[in-house]
């Protein structure tokens, strides 16, 4: 198990988030129950950015893995459906990995999480619109358009995503325009980001 730690210690990421960082702490030293409430903190953070989220619900997951729980499939899960190419070192061992990979073969019941920003050129102006298609889990709050032009200021509109769907449309007037587009929870941490060129 001490093999197991390292190696979490290892891939772990640089975050300003504390609470995640003393999770990390925690898990290598064995306080699993302290590990677990300083992740739950970590999640409530507001502004994490999605890396962040991402090594909070792999943290999650791997866990209650350890502890046998039925929630690391749960957890695995949500990590999953933002990031379906995710994987986990096979060192982990498969106490770990069968809850992980039970996740991902459930993939089909539970589709990664699909934003797409589009732009459509008219005379003058463009048309941004930003879909939210696919959010099972219902991980999102929020999905907001960021778009400038030129070198101004970055704008933004947002809308609330309800029952894993949303829209935000936005007519810019310009001949070119940069956006981007991201999905955000209650806590306006980013889950995804969609972007495109100029």
């Amino acid at each position: 198990m001490g093999a197991l730690l390292s190696l979490l210690v290892l891939v772990a990421v640089t975050t300003p988030n504390p609470d995640l960082a003393a999770a990390e702490k925690q898990l290598e030293d064995f306080r699993y129950g302290e590990a677990e409430r300083s992740l739950v903190k970590a999640l409530g953070t507001p502004d994490n950015d999605r890396a962040t989220i991402l090594r909070i619900y792999e943290l999650r997951g791997i866990l209650d893995a350890i502890a046998g729980k039925r929630t690391a499939v749960e957890h695995f899960g949500r990590l999953l459906a933002l990031d379906p190419e995710r994987t986990l070192a096979r060192d982990l061992g498969p106490r770990i990995l069968t809850p992980f990979y039970e996740a991902r073969g459930r993939l089909g019941d539970n589709p990664p999480v699909q934003l797409e920003a589009t732009a459509a050129p008219g005379e003058k102006e463009q048309h941004l619109t930003v879909k939210l298609t696919s959010d099972s889990f219902g991980l999102g709050a929020w999905v907001k358009l960021w778009w400038r032009v030129g070198n101004g200021e970055w704008q933004s509109k947002a809308e609330p995503e309800v029952a894993g769907s949303a829209t935000v449309d936005q007519v810019v007037l310009a001949e070119a325009v940069e956006y981007y587009a991201q999905l955000l929870n209650a806590d306006e941490g980013v889950l995804l980001e969609s972007a495109s060129a100029a």
